[in-house]
């Protein structure tokens, strides 16, 4: 079990690259989208469309995680390329300082996307609501990026 937490652990620091913005991930008006039990699952949100894109007709259902408050859903090619979607809720948005080629996202009270050739990430807070797209080996621009996580907050916020 210590394994797994560790692992998890790199994995999202890896996934955040690091730093802290000092978001609260709250909006505004303190009201939260979504409290923890009307969370949607992260399995649902990537859509039908996004997932035959990146794993054709072999995307499955995902398999789904939990680290504390944070659910995810993960999908694997045999290759190991891998989408991961994580949401949390009253988490804080983690921004690398400085985020050297991150672009802020046009969505959502605050968030970033960051690419590179092996791992892209995006991440995004409305109001108390904490979302996370990771894709290894696919090589997304921030841009691509960017694009998958406002289909998963669409489809979170709706």
């Amino acid at each position: 079990m210590r394994r797994l937490g560790i692992v998890f652990v790199l994995a999202v620091l890896v996934a955040a690259c690091g730093g802290d913005s000092g978001s609260t991930g709250t909006g505004d008006t303190g009201d939260p989208v979504v409290s923890g039990s009307d969370a949607p699952d992260p399995c649902t949100l990537a859509g039908e469309s996004v997932l035959a894109t990146y794993f054709g007709d072999a995307a499955g259902d995902g398999e789904r995680s939990q680290s504390g408050p944070i659910m995810g859903c993960s999908w694997r090619t045999a290759n190991a390329n891998s989408l991961l979607i994580q949401i949390a809720t009253d988490f804080d948005l983690f921004r690398p300082d400085p985020c050297d080629g991150c672009v802020s996202l046009s969505f959502g009270d605050d968030g970033f996307a960051s690419e590179s050739p092996l791992q892209s990430t995006a991440k995004v807070v409305e109001g108390s609501l904490w979302l996370s797209v990771t894709t290894t080996g696919f090589g997304d621009d921030s841009e691509s990026i960017a694009d998958l996580l406002e289909t998963v907050f669409q489809n979170a916020t709706r």
